[in-house]
């Protein structure tokens, strides 16, 4: 009969869980992260929930672009820089700057559903005078509160919709060059003559993901189009080479 059940399994239409992995349970804690001594003055409370998705979560291109940014930058030479971290998931990499860089300010940016995980985070680590958590959605006009021309720009594990790759393009170009988006148009070069400092420079972008699939090397073929790119390595014992990540 129509109505009955059978439970003998088709070959044509079962599927294995090798190639769909089941979802993941949720998760939701708080973790205290000091990037091996870098921020033990004042670790970072980060507290991750996958309910809004997978930004919930910490994610390998952000540890690896947090520890290098507290073991490189100066903060005296941050003084009064301005960031803009696209894609921020929970804020890791930016709240990590904030916190290793008191006189920084610091603008953390993602999709709606990500906003309360954003503000919660900057609570947890007392940084909302400094910090500001916004919605900053790929190829949406930039709102009138994040700054265009920051002096720098972060993305972590933010390529892995591939579909999305012209609009977090466009993004980085209306950011960086302080165009209108809607003037920008896919693969097109922009002129990027100073960042919001007034001093002539241009906005350093830091760029981490994953090495997982042929669309990497496309979008970092896109990439090498609209700006001037060098990947940084740290050697064979360098943690982006320990984690697969491209930074």
């Amino acid at each position: 009969m129509a109505d009955e059940e059978d439970d003998t399994e088709s070959p044509f239409f079962s599927i294995s869980e090798d190639l769909v992995p089941s979802r993941p349970a949720r998760v939701s804690s708080t973790s205290h992260l000091d990037f091996e001594g870098l921020l033990s003055f004042q670790p970072l409370q980060l507290h991750q929930d996958s309910g809004p998705g997978c930004g919930g979560q910490a994610w390998p291109s952000g540890m690896v672009m947090a520890r290098h940014l507290l073991g490189t930058l100066d903060p005296e030479e941050l003084k009064g820089q301005t960031v803009v971290e696209l894609g921020a998931g929970g804020g890791l990499v930016g709240l990590a700057l904030a916190l290793h860089s008191p006189k920084t300010t610091v603008h953390i940016t993602d999709l709606p559903s990500m906003l309360p995980l954003l503000q919660l985070n900057v609570t947890l680590n007392k940084l909302e005078s400094r910090v500001q958590a916004s919605v900053l959605s790929w190829g949406d006009p930039i709102p009138s509160w994040i700054p265009k021309n920051p002096s720098m720009i972060l993305a972590a594990d933010c390529t892995y919709h591939e579909p999305a790759f012209p609009l977090l393009l466009s993004t980085l170009l209306a950011l960086s060059s302080g165009a209108d988006i809607d003037s920008i148009q896919d693969n097109e070069k922009v002129n990027i003559t100073k960042n919001n400092n007034g001093d002539g420079t241009t906005a350093v972008i830091y760029l981490g993901w994953k090495k997982r699939r042929h669309a990497d090397l496309r979008f970092l073929a896109m990439v090498r189009k609209l700006f001037q790119l060098r990947e940084i390595s740290r050697g064979r014992e360098g943690v982006q080479d320990e984690a697969g990540v491209i930074l």
